[in-house]
C-alpha cells in the first residue's frame, strides 16, 4: 500500500515550491531596468507674455535619436548607459557629464549636422494647444528640432535640446516623457511696404530731363544776349 507523505514534509515540498516561484518572479522582475523599452515624448509649447499665455500652435518639430540607452541597476538605483548611433559616433561624449552650456552647443552642433545630412525625418506639428506627441519611440537620447515656423510664432524663438527617454524622477524611471521648451522673445521688425517704384523712377527721370532743359536754355539765352 501506498504510503502519504507525512504532513511536515508535504507542507516543506510546499514551501519550497512557493519559494521556488517567488525566486523566479524576482529574478524576471529585477532586469526589467535593462529590458528594451518604448516610450512617448510631449512637447508643450507655449509663453507666457503681457500678461498672458500663448500656445505657439503650427510649428513643426523634428526629432532624431542621437544615441540608444541601456538602463542597469547600480546600488539599488537605476543608472542610464548611452550608445552613440552609428550616424552620430562623431558627438560621442561622456553626455551625463557635460554642463548647460555644453549640452546647447552639442545640440546646436547636432541640428547643423542632421540638417545638412537630412537626418530630421520624424516630424509632428503642434496642435491649437501647442502641443505635439511622438510615440513609440525607442528608448534612447533624442535631438529635437524646430524646423519651421508659423507666422504668427515668428518673435519666440528656441534652441534645439536634447532629452533622454526614459527620464528619472524621484528614483523612478518615466517612458511618457513631457518637455517644455524655452523661448525668447526677439520682435520681428517689419520692413515698410515700399510698394510699385516705378513712379518714383519715371518722376526722377522727368526731373532730371525738365532741368537739363532748363540749364540748356538759359546758357542760350545767356549767349543771346
Amino acid at each position: 500500500m501506498k504510503k502519504s507523505l507525512p504532513i511536515c514534509t508535504r507542507h516543506c515540498r510546499q514551501l519550497v515550491f512557493l519559494v521556488a516561484l517567488l525566486t523566479l518572479f524576482v529574478c524576471q522582475s529585477a532586469p526589467a531596468y535593462a529590458r528594451e523599452q518604448s516610450g512617448s515624448l510631449q512637447i508643450e509649447c507655449k509663453v507666457h507674455h503681457d500678461n498672458d499665455t500663448f500656445f505657439l500652435a503650427g510649428d513643426t518639430y523634428a526629432v532624431v535619436q542621437i544615441a540608444t540607452v541601456s538602463v542597469g541597476n547600480a546600488e539599488g538605483s537605476p543608472s542610464f548607459t548611452y550608445q552613440i548611433c552609428e550616424a552620430f559616433k562623431a558627438f560621442d561624449c561622456d553626455w551625463d557629464n557635460l554642463t548647460d552650456e555644453e549640452l546647447r552647443a552639442k545640440s546646436k552642433a547636432l541640428q547643423a549636422y542632421a540638417e545638412k545630412m537630412n537626418l530630421l525625418s520624424i516630424k509632428q506639428t503642434t496642435d491649437q494647444h501647442g502641443q505635439v506627441v511622438f510615440n513609440s519611440l525607442e528608448t534612447g537620447l533624442y535631438l529635437v528640432v524646430r524646423t519651421s515656423v508659423s507666422e504668427k510664432n515668428e518673435s519666440y524663438q528656441t534652441d534645439p535640446f536634447l532629452v533622454s527617454i526614459p527620464v528619472m524622477i524621484d528614483d523612478t524611471l518615466i517612458y511618457s516623457v513631457t518637455a517644455t521648451p524655452k523661448f525668447e522673445y526677439h520682435p520681428v521688425v517689419e520692413q515698410p511696404d515700399t510698394g510699385d517704384t516705378n513712379w518714383l523712377v519715371e518722376g526722377i527721370f522727368w526731373l532730371t530731363t525738365g532741368m537739363s532743359c532748363l540749364l540748356v536754355g538759359l546758357i542760350s539765352f545767356k549767349k543771346i544776349g
